[in-house]
């Protein structure tokens, strides 16, 4: 009897660490809008989110996708409520609650515009146009410091759908959005020019107060996984 007893205290032991371990590497993505990078709609939630998944599936985890608005996103990460999100920006007051990872994408950010509406060759040749920005984006410091008008929308589809209908004369955004909203508006994306301003390395944000303790380390890991072996290229090419 007392080796049947002793047997079971080590299955429970053996159960118990198993849960733990279970929980540990099931974790919280969530994600909002931001096509075709970010999306609810999209097959794998594109690309970063496809991206971060595959990275960590590499290394064990199970990721569970939670959809939510963009502006609780930084709360339920500093929270806790979720361990991971795909293109966070970095700032001093984020990083005191966010761990942010080393770039998932590069992202061309630029100037998109009808073709012949503008001559450009460098910032200062906007000065006599009208921008459109995404509010709460580094696009208002750039063009207040080069003294050029701008207006703020909450969705890229708005500056798009101005920029189309002549309200604004270029749209400051990234280029893979640019022309994803081209094409799903109608038009032809060979009647407009894109010209870059700057590369912006995308990190994933991870959430300080994240039960899987390990999960920093992990997802830099698996990145390296997926870049040597090929798995990363792939993905991008799915959504060029």
């Amino acid at each position: 009897m007392k080796c049947v007893k002793k047997s079971g205290v080590v299955l429970g032991l053996v159960l118990l660490c198993s849960s733990l371990l279970a929980e540990t590497k099931t974790i919280t993505m969530g994600i909002y809008d931001w096509e075709p990078y970010v999306s609810k709609k999209q097959e794998n939630h594109g690309l970063l989110s496809e991206i971060i998944d595959v990275a960590l599936e590499r290394m064990g985890y199970t990721v569970v996708i939670k959809v939510i608005p963009f502006a609780r996103i930084i709360e339920d990460l500093k929270t806790g409520n979720i361990d991971i999100s795909p293109a966070i920006s970095q700032n001093d007051e984020r990083s005191k609650n966010i761990y942010f990872t080393s770039p998932v994408y590069d992202l061309s950010m630029g100037f998109i515009y009808k073709k012949g509406k503008i001559n450009y060759n460098n910032i200062d040749d906007l000065k006599e146009y009208k921008g459109g920005i995404m509010a709460g984006t580094f696009w208002a410091q750039e063009l207040e410091a080069a003294g050029i008008r701008y207006e703020e929308v909450t969705e890229q589809e708005q500056n798009m759908k101005k920029l189309i209908s002549g309200r604004v004369d270029f749209v400051c955004m990234p280029k893979e959005i640019a022309f994803y909203l081209i094409k799903t508006l109608g038009e032809d994306p060979s009647d407009y020019d894109f010209k870059l301003f700057r590369m912006d390395g995308q990190p994933a944000g991870i959430s300080r107060k994240t039960k899987s303790k390990e999960l920093p380390d992990d997802f830099e890991k698996g990145m390296g996984i997926i870049r040597n072996d090929g798995t990363y290229d792939k993905i991008i090419a799915k959504y060029k």
